[in-house]
């Protein structure tokens, strides 16, 4: 008989500067899958860390865990013996095998001397493996597997020990986001078996087909708050995007000037790890959105782009001169990148606030020798600190001490600063209060009408859609649509990066007209 395995009540996290998450209530019953989704910023994450007792939830919470009262964070080595989660990344260590990460949470058998039984160990992984229906070579480096065989080493991993699965919460984290559809129809047959067997399951993905196939439950996060929740059956795709979006078409809007007719930057073929030959172009005023689901390119099309990540084939051009692939190239061309990932790749956290904007380009700042003129270079941070509204106004500051928001502002200066031809920006508004959102909406508007043109990558569609003039959706790959005027919709942009639209793997439209035109 089913029974509730998960209940919270009332659950938030405040970040300095940012609510997280806000009085959320979610229930998750055995012997179901409880689908949880959202966009970006939406509170996911948070929420998946609180219950790994990798943060501390905000007081005034209530958490009950099979019945039992429960503080998620005073009480994280019991919880963690009921609740397992096999996280996006994986989490697995490359240069390890499959026994050795198998054995990393529970440690090793050993024989009468003491040592590690390593022949014990192999036979375990291979019945834990085999169990879940495939059987690897255990004794090969994971680095090395298919990333379908890694994602079941995870999966083992998280299962390895559970004793009753009817008390047991399995969290999967975008688990499907670098499998193909037949290894996802295979991990669906192993998800289904283990929910069979009691356990409840909350599945955290963007794709709709997936989460009508496979989940009994769905809830929805919209910025920290939980919108909807309820049975999936009676719920189509088109019901799911409009839950989705509905209540994000913000009253104000930004002035959209019309793009000029030169050519800025072109993509002509571009190969990488995802991307499958995309072609577009940016043309001189313009703001570019594109959009797509994890694992569709375009999480990774901003970096290969610049050069951060390898381009296979195909070629860049800024106004007509070839861009190679790397980024000091990209700059020297006139390209800005700002990636996603703030914290590992956008800033240095150590730098002060005037060391980091003025880190792409020191010689403006300059004498004749090479020397820093400190006192200009104050004068030329303190200027564009103001123009960014970067809260404190502290030059000196080291830049992890500023919240989330103040540091997307300050690397956006860095850029901004430059004046840029082409500028690229990686989910700019990720993890950022909605104070600085609108700061940093104003900052890509004006950096627009100061003359650079701008790529936004981004999965928060009506972000897009307030923004771009023109937004491309990117598939497996491959570009399936090219969206303006009256199609430029969040709605549009949804459906067709879900497929909801228009079920063909690709199609080819005219670039840069006022509406789309499907070629057939």
């Amino acid at each position: 008989m089913p029974h509730p395995i998960l209940q919270l009540a009332g659950l938030s996290k405040t970040f300095p500067g940012q609510v997280a998450l806000d009085q959320v209530d979610l229930e998750v019953r055995s012997q179901s899958i409880h689908a949880l989704l959202g966009h970006n910023g939406s509170g996911k994450s948070t929420l998946i860390k609180l219950l790994s007792g990798f943060e501390k939830p905000d007081y005034g919470y209530r958490a009950r865990l099979n019945g039992d009262s429960v503080d998620l964070w005073e009480d994280r080595r019991h919880t963690q013996q009921h609740i397992r989660i096999v996280h996006q990344d994986l989490g697995l260590v490359g240069n390890l095998n499959a026994i050795e990460n198998l054995a990393l949470g529970r440690g090793y058998h050993t024989n009468a001397l003491g040592t590690i039984d390593w022949k014990q160990e192999a036979q375990r992984a291979q019945d834990l493996l085999r169990g879940l229906g495939i059987l690897p070579d255990v004794r090969k480096p994971v680095g090395a597997l298919s990333r379908a065989e890694q994602t079941y080493v995870a999966l083992g991993r998280a299962l390895q020990g559970w004793q009753d699965y009817r008390t047991g919460l399995l969290i999967l984290d975008e688990p499907t986001a670098s499998l193909q559809s037949a290894e996802v129809g295979f991990l669906f047959r192993t998800m289904r078996q283990v929910r069979d067997q009691g356990a409840g399951m909350l599945y955290v993905s963007h794709r709709l087909d997936e989460v009508l196939e496979i989940a009994d439950y769905v809830s929805i996060l919209q910025d920290g708050r939980k919108v909807h929740s309820g049975p999936v059956a009676k719920l189509t795709k088109a019901e799911l995007v409009s839950l989705l979006t509905q209540g994000q078409q913000r009253a104000r809007s930004f002035p959209k000037a019309a793009p000029g007719k030169k050519v800025v930057l072109e993509c002509n073929s571009v190969y990488s790890p995802r991307l499958r030959g995309v072609d577009f172009k940016l043309y001189a005023g313009e703001i570019l959105g594109i959009a797509g689901l994890i694992g569709s390119g375009r999480d990774e099309i901003g970096a290969v782009l610049f050069g951060a990540l390898p381009r296979f084939a195909g070629r860049v051009l800024v106004e007509k001169q070839k861009v190679y692939a790397h980024p000091r190239e990209a700059i020297l061309k006139g390209m800005g990148y700002v990636p996603s990932d703030r914290k590992r790749l956008g800033l240095v956290e150590r730098h002060r606030v005037y060391e980091h904007l003025t880190l792409p380009d020191l010689s403006r700042n300059t004498n004749r020798f090479g020397h820093i003129r400190r006192s200009q270079e104050l004068e030329d941070v303190e200027a564009w600190c103001r123009t960014v509204d970067l809260r404190p106004l502290d030059l000196f500051r080291r830049m992890h001490k500023f919240s989330g928001g103040n540091q997307q502002k300050a690397v956006l200066a860095r850029w901004m600063r430059l004046k840029p031809k082409v500028l690229i920006l990686d989910e700019p508004t990720q993890g950022v209060d909605i104070q600085s959102r609108e700061v940093i909406y104003q900052l890509i508007v004006e950096a627009c009408q100061a003359g650079s043109s701008l790529v936004i990558c981004s999965a928060d569609a009506e972000e897009l859609a307030l923004l771009c003039h023109r937004v491309i959706v990117l598939k497996a790959g491959i570009k399936v649509a090219d969206l303006s005027g009256p199609y430029l919709t969040p709605e549009r942009i949804e459906q067709e990066a879900s497929g909801t639209s228009n079920r063909r793997r690709g199609m080819r439209v005219h670039q840069h007209e006022i509406a789309t035109t499907v070629v057939r």
